[in-house]
């Protein structure tokens, strides 16, 4: 009996997603463009079960009578033709048919080494795409035409990764863009499926260790221009020198540690104008030098003529407001980047309005709960440090009391014996 899956008229499968688990998303290497994941997805036939050719046991490619194919494989032979066009490898972990009622179930776990082109433009304050492309060897306009697609109600569950996150370096975003497509040109299209999880860079190390220190560098290089005593004229000269060559030493140290790629990045662009602004500092230097030497100063001077004095401090308001402007420039780009991210995605299975955002509600479950969790062990530490205070507070209070006491008692010239051993207690136990 022909099914909606599959008709002997068309021959046309279609393969409806239902549920997707990103188990596994880790090994992100910039420098080798890949990335590691484990993916287990579950594909509903709709009524398949009744169709006798889908339904078939096995991977079944069978023939008529004649000897010549009939073109109705099994469900799984289907199975057995997926690919990833993204994969460097990839293995089967699980792969099974099970029936629904009248419906068939596909599902599938595969593990693999997937290829990335990283969109850096952003770095260190990017956010990136990582897709997983998944295709069927069956073309949609062949002798084995099928479609693929996802089901409005489609699950998603990421809980998996998060016990084996991408690494320290990232934050795995709980949602995953899915997209049903075609790949391929003319008459060779096969059905493909995007999975596309997202992942945000944390910027604290990239920060602190890279831009921090050409910051810092270039700081130093402006505040020479302080210096007014000709003597000291030739050691400035000589520091503005040490600074270039300190700052061409740090950009190659780090240099192991950014991605080589043909194009520049927000850190590179950063680096570029501070050691821009270290060279401009020692070229005026080493001109104020020059100029003083042609005005004939002697070494017993300590102050500059007009016209190099004029022109090392226009030079100097102007670099400082570079510094400034540069800064402050940056600054607000890598907040914009940093709590609007989405305002620089560059990945297009991100950016496609087509693709279907999933979200994984029970992994936002559990990190509020473990927020909350959080909040209430500060709460309690909170409570009981102010228990504390209020139980050294009535402390103090009562020994005070006490001293008060102790020195009203003092005043009479004469005390019971009871009263005159409570006091001593009282004075010795106060110390």
């Amino acid at each position: 009996m022909p099914a909606e899956g599959a008709s002997k008229t068309s021959r046309s499968v279609k393969f409806v997603l239902r549920e997707v688990e990103l188990q596994k998303l880790h090994s992100l290497d910039i420098h080798g463009q890949r990335f590691s994941a484990v993916i287990w997805m579950e594909y509903i036939i709709p009524g398949g079960a009744k169709d006798e050719f889908l339904s078939a046991e096995g991977a079944v490619f069978p023939v008529d009578e004649t000897g010549r194919p009939t073109f109705r494989p099994s469900a799984a032979w289907y199975m057995g033709q997926i690919d990833y066009r993204t994969a460097l490898d990839f293995r089967t972990l699980d792969a099974k048919i099970m029936k629904s009622g009248d419906d068939l179930i596909m599902a599938v776990r595969h593990q693999g080494i997937f290829t990335e082109v990283y969109e850096l433009l952003e770095y260190p304050f990017d956010t990136q795409g990582l897709t997983i492309a998944m295709n069927f060897n069956c073309r949609t306009s062949g002798p084995l035409p099928m479609q693929l697609e996802v089901a409005p109600d489609c699950k998603l569950s990421m809980t998996c990764a998060t016990a084996c996150p991408p690494a320290k370096e990232w934050d795995l975003q709980m949602v995953l863009a899915v997209r049903a497509g075609e790949i391929g040109l003319g008459m060779r299209k096969f059905p493909v499926m995007f999975f596309t999880a997202k992942v945000r860079r944390k910027s604290v190390y990239a920060v602190t260790t890279m831009m921090a220190p050409f910051g810092f560098f270039s700081m130093l290089a402006v505040m020479q221009c302080t210096v007014w005593d000709v003597t000291a004229i030739n050691h400035r000269a000589q520091l503005s020198l040490m600074l270039v060559l300190t700052g061409s030493a740090f950009r190659v140290a780090i240099s192991s540690k950014t991605p080589p790629i043909g194009y520049l990045t927000l850190l590179d662009k950063y680096v570029l104008w501070c050691a821009l602004i270290i060279m401009l500092v020692a070229i005026q230097s080493r001109l104020i030098t020059i100029f003083v030497e042609l005005e004939g100063a002697s070494a017993g001077d300590t102050t500059m003529d007009l016209t190099p004095q004029w022109f090392d401090a226009t030079c100097s308001i102007v670099f400082a407001g570079i510094w400034v402007a540069v800064h402050l420039r940056f600054i607000v780009y890598g907040l914009c980047a940093a709590h609007s991210p989405d305002r620089f995605l560059h990945d297009k299975n991100l950016r496609d309005g087509t693709a279907i955002i999933l979200h994984d509600d029970e992994a936002h479950r559990v990190l509020k709960d473990e927020a909350d969790e959080e909040a209430r062990r500060l709460d309690e530490m909170s409570n009981f440090a102010f228990s504390l205070d209020a139980f050294k507070k009535s402390t103090t209070e009562s020994v005070e009391a006490t001293q008060v006491a102790i020195k009203r008692l003092s005043t009479f010239d004469s005390l019971p014996p009871a009263a005159e051993n409570a006091g001593a207690s009282m004075a010795a136990a106060l110390g």
